[in-house]
C-alpha cells in the first residue's frame, strides 16, 4: 500500500537513515525538492556536496528538528 505525500520542503531539514540503494534514490528526489538533506550511515560512499553526512549509526534523538525523516 502507498501513502502518497505532498510537502514543500524548499530549505526544509531531512533526515535520511542509511545510505544504500533506496535512500540514493530519495536524496536525489529530495534534493530535487530543495530540502536540507543529513545522511546518518557509518557508510555512504559519495554523496553530493550538498548533503551533510554523520558517519555513524543512529542515536536517540539525531530526528530533532527533522520535517521528514526517511
Amino acid at each position: 500500500m502507498r501513502y502518497p505525500l505532498f510537502l514543500d520542503l524548499a530549505g526544509q531539514p531531512v533526515t535520511v537513515i542509511g545510505a544504500g540503494t533506496v535512500a540514493r534514490r530519495k536524496i536525489k528526489t529530495l534534493r530535487q525538492a530543495g530540502a536540507t538533506i543529513t545522511v546518518i550511515s557509518p557508510a555512504a560512499g559519495r554523496l553530493p556536496a550538498d548533503v551533510r553526512w554523520i558517519r555513524r549509526t543512529y542515536r536517540p534523538g539525531d530526528l530533532a528538528g527533522a520535517r521528514l525523516v526517511i
